[in-house]
């Protein structure tokens, strides 16, 4: 594997561990008019120069960067669908990890999934000056969302996520749209969980904050209801994180607000950024089926090979973490 000399970080960036990670944080990303947040993104990297891609990677609901560690060092040792990766800088969202609470708005538990995808765009709009051009991105549940999301608010001013420098783009276990069906939440399953952890406090506001006890269950659940591939619970308490009621309740479309869409082809390949899906046969909140119909919806092609279904007793919501190794090993290589 070719290796690329280290890039500099903002002033912000802390000094690298053994394992090929580091931190940075972008300050004062606006999220919307008057409010910002600081952005923490860890930055997991080859241990010696490298020449391939730099993957941005967006994490699920309650979950924070942290999530992506398993995943991350596997990916810059063994490269991701046939590219050579040298770097995987993975964003925490506002109040997570090592990203601020919002400043000069509302508090946490208030914030939109606008206000979500608002942070990606500024992530990728400042990552250049840091040195850092990601040409990949991959969200996994509520991140693929966003990406989704990022490119219809792009395409709608004219541009596209391939004008920031994109060229692909991969979906793990991803939410969809409003326009494609979701039996989590149309069946019923979704609404009382979601009200189950709901919490208040001064700080944050209302908010969604599921036990570290309970977070295993919810995410490395098989269909059979065996919990499979779980981390320890010193490492469910980093990767676990508060998330927004509102964002949430945009999410699930309940209590009066309705689940967003995304419209037909906006990753059509006249885009420029081409479109993977990663769905995962033992996944009790996205099923396979729905995410061949979010490509087909997306594209406007027909899913073929670019929706890789992967099965196995590890295939868990959350297999990135379970079995970062067996999830690498499945998806083959990319345009």
């Amino acid at each position: 594997m070719r290796r690329l000399t280290l890039l500099s970080f903002l002033a912000f960036a802390s000094a690298a561990h053994a394992h090929g990670q580091s931190g940075l944080t972008l300050p004062a990303v606006p999220l919307r008019p008057g409010v910002t947040a600081d952005i923490h993104l860890e930055v997991h990297e080859a241990a010696a120069p490298c020449e391939g891609a730099v993957v941005l990677a967006v994490h699920g609901v309650a979950h924070a960067a942290a999530s992506w560690q398993p995943f991350a060092e596997r990916v810059v040792e063994e490269g991701l669908a046939g590219l050579t990766v040298c770097k995987v800088l993975a964003v925490d969202l506002p109040g997570r990890g090592g990203s601020s609470l919002p400043a000069g708005g509302p508090k946490f538990g208030y914030l939109t999934l606008p206000d979500y995808v608002a942070v990606l765009r500024g992530v990728l709009d400042r990552l250049p000056a840091a040195g850092l051009q990601p040409d990949t991105l991959i969200g996994h549940s509520q991140g693929g969302l966003l990406i989704q999301l990022a490119q219809k608010a792009l395409v709608a001013e004219g541009s596209s996520l391939h004008g920031l420098g994109i060229t692909k783009a991969v979906l793990l276990a991803s939410v969809g749209p409003r326009q494609v069906p979701w039996e989590f939440v149309d069946g019923g399953t979704a609404m009382p969980i979601l009200t189950r952890y709901i919490r208040f406090n001064r700080t944050r506001g209302l908010h969604v904050s599921v036990p570290d006890a309970a977070w295993p269950t919810l995410f490395f659940s098989d269909l059979l209801g065996a919990v499979v591939g779980a981390p320890a619970p010193a490492e469910v308490a980093r990767y676990n994180a508060r998330e927004s009621v509102v964002s949430s309740l945009q999410l699930v479309g309940r209590l009066g607000f309705r689940r967003p869409t995304v419209p037909a082809g906006v990753f059509s390949p006249s885009r420029g950024t081409h479109l993977t899906v990663i769905a995962l046969d033992q996944d009790t909140i996205i099923r396979p089926h729905e995410n061949t119909l979010l490509y087909e919806h997306l594209t406007g092609q027909p899913a073929g090979g670019a929706v890789i279904v992967v099965s196995g007793a590890t295939t868990v919501h959350d297999m990135h973490v379970a079995d970062p190794g067996g999830l690498l090993a499945a998806v083959p290589g990319l345009p």
